[in-house]
């Protein structure tokens, strides 16, 4: 057992571990689809999953860097990061047609389309979103 009072100081110790925020949301995907899978199998009609975050040290861009796999910076550019867990949900983040990401802070909800949803144009309707304002990845 490393004992603190033994190390050098200004020496790193421990390091550092994976961010658990990725991996939850992608078990809450998988969850999810086997719902869905139940209650909409033959995907008549759309699949819509909300978030309601109550984590300050996360927001809608984790829940699209979780399905995507890449980090989308404001200047435009991705970066790869979490492809290993987009990979593992991709057949299940398939079943979703419609990601709603909720702040409990009040913020206005973030929508994130399937792309490859028939949906889209009944969702929209349904809830009012224009679809030129919605989020829409290039595949999940």
């Amino acid at each position: 057992m490393l004992r603190l009072c033994k190390v050098a100081q200004g020496t790193i110790v421990g390091g550092a571990r994976p961010d658990p925020v990725f991996n939850r949301m992608a078990r809450h995907v998988e969850k999810a689809a086997t719902q869905f899978d139940g209650a909409n199998k033959d995907r008549l009609l759309p699949n819509i999953l909300v978030f309601v975050n109550h984590d300050d040290a996360s927001g809608f861009g984790d829940l699209v860097e979780t399905l995507t796999g890449h980090f989308h910076a404001s200047d435009g550019k991705r970066y790869p990061t979490v492809t290993h867990i987009s990979r593992r949900i991709t057949g299940a983040a398939g079943t979703v047609d419609l990601y709603v990401w909720v702040d409990v802070k009040g913020q206005k909800p973030s929508y994130l389309f399937n792309s490859d949803s028939k949906h889209v144009d009944t969702i929209c309707d349904l809830l009012g979103i224009d679809p030129r304002a919605a989020v829409k990845p290039v595949g999940n």
